[in-house]
């Protein structure tokens, strides 16, 4: 107990960058000199090795952040104890958990950019910018091409030194990179890179970049979204930049969005035809919400899909015939997730099929997944419906399962569970019902629960319920909710089946 260290392994000496001999035969101020070069909080882990010390019984894991090179640990102290249950001394164990961490922000930030919404555009992509910096530990910058200039339309960050400046010259920044190739550009190290011309940020000592461009509906490029700043040592990854094309794609759909309302507002005599495409541009962007939503789980399946791809690649036993097959199959998988994503975004006239209903449901519910993993929900299925056929637009009907399910999931907040009911009608007809078991909706807000614009969210556009109604209308049927405060909520249908 006098904190000398007797035993060290070699993957310690790996993590915090030792000699592991020298630990075990140095001084506990010694290792501790070998060591705090690496952590960011000295004053507080020192404080917490005092308090630690101070209880030889106690136990704590916690979670360290290192630097040059960054990386999050999971660290774990606990007392040995001899025979007689007597402190004789104390294990320290260091787990590397960096990639976990990141993964469990990133789904965090992707679902905290899905669910901003505001009826004001300039609130929603202010906000996703202020997610960008805080997310990356960076300065945030959307950027929109007028000309040869870059117009700095919205800036995040901590202490951002741009906030003041109106913008800067398209030549002058590392964006033209980004803009040319309209494709995403990173600089990891800028004095790494000799080739790249003398620009502002570089003169004044900015040596990371990451830029994705942001398009228009039409695929004209309106400017960027990047961030800026001095952190070469922490490496960007290209979860990184999807991370970083996923938020620019929903600020691209708002910022049309305002375009397209500062329209409306210079022209009074609006047309009853202008007003309909109005409401449509903004259900769009209702369904562009949800896009970024589920942006996580995608990522988690391309995650997946990859992983298959590489043990097929990587499996000698196969032949390369058998190996290409297999290949093939997950190509197709990509094929199929895009269409999905993109489904949701994109504007289609109605298309109709034969549909499988439990399909639909299911296909929507896959990509909840990770959604209702992080709301701690469990999804119940109750399939009584012998036959779930009917003709119906498959791409709308699952638009309406994602929203319906997904508002669910959304009111339960942490834990609770979600059941999707089918049952034969015996009028010929599939009758559906998703219920929750979660806070409920107040009898004064139910009478308008589907009515355009009116929302429970104080940020909400209120559109989500109201072009879940259109698509249940447009299928010949009706859309309903039942709910009772502090016992949960029931949205009801039904479909003709075919025959």
């Amino acid at each position: 107990l006098n904190h000398s260290s007797l035993l060290c392994n070699r993957r310690f000496g790996e993590i915090w960058g030792v000699d592991i001999s020298r630990v075990v035969c140095a001084s506990v101020e010694e290792v501790r000199d070998f060591v705090h070069s690496r952590v960011v909080d000295l004053d507080a882990w020192e404080r917490n090795l005092k308090d630690i010390y101070r209880h030889p019984q106690a136990e704590q894991t916690d979670e360290l952040t290192l630097r040059d090179p960054h990386m999050t640990l999971r660290r774990f102290s606990g007392p040995i104890l001899g025979p007689d249950g007597e402190v004789l001394g104390r294990l320290w164990t260091f787990l590397d958990v960096t990639r976990e961490v990141k993964r469990r922000r990133m789904l965090e930030a992707l679902h905290a950019s899905g669910t901003l919404m505001n009826a004001d555009p300039q609130k929603v992509y202010q906000g996703l910018v202020d997610q960008v910096g805080n997310y990356l530990e960076s300065w945030a910058f959307l950027s929109i091409l007028k000309g040869d200039f870059l117009e700095f339309r919205s800036i995040g960050g901590h202490e951002n030194p741009a906030r003041e400046v109106p913008g800067n010259e398209l030549r002058d920044s590392f964006c033209q990179f980004c803009i040319d190739s309209r494709e995403p550009f990173v600089i990891q190290d800028v004095n790494e890179q000799p080739d790249l011309p003398d620009v502002l940020p570089k003169r004044v000592g900015f040596t990371r970049y990451a830029g994705v461009p942001i398009m228009r509906s039409n695929g004209e490029v309106m400017g960027t979204l990047c961030i800026l700043d001095s952190r070469s040592e922490i490496p960007l990854d290209q979860d990184d930049i999807r991370y970083l094309t996923q938020v620019a794609t929903r600020i691209g759909g708002e910022l049309e969005r305002e375009e397209y309302l500062s329209h409306l507002e210079q022209n009074l005599d609006v047309t009853q035809d202008s007003l309909e495409t109005a409401q449509h541009r903004l259900v769009q962007s209702e369904k562009l919400a949800v896009t970024g939503t589920l942006a996580a789980s995608v990522a988690h399946d391309i995650r997946n899909i990859l992983a298959s791809m590489q043990l097929h690649l990587q499996n000698s036993k196969k032949s390369p015939e058998t190996r290409l097959e297999l290949l093939n199959e997950q190509m197709t998988r990509f094929k199929v997730l895009s269409h999905r994503l993109l489904s949701y975004s994109r504007p289609t006239e109605p298309l109709l099929e034969q549909v499988n209903i439990h399909e639909t449901i299911l296909e929507a519910v896959d990509l909840l997944e990770p959604q209702a993993e992080l709301h701690q929900v469990e999804i119940r299925f109750a399939f009584e419906a012998d036959d779930a056929w009917m003709m119906g637009d498959k791409v709308r009907l699952e638009h309406l399962f994602v929203n319906l399910i997904l508002n669910a999931i959304q009111a339960l907040d942490k834990g609770g569970f979600v059941t999707v009911v089918t049952r034969n009608d015996g009028e010929g007809n599939i009758a559906i019902e998703i219920c929750d078991n979660g806070p409920g909706v107040k009898e004064s807000y139910l009478e308008q629960i589907f009515e355009p614009f009116s929302s429970s969210k104080p940020d909400g556009f209120g559109l989500g319920l109201y072009s879940c109604r259109e698509i249940v209308k447009t299928h010949g049927s009706d859309l309903t909710c039942v709910s009772k405060v502090g016992e949960g909520t029931r949205f009801s249908m039904s479909f003709r089946r075919i025959g």
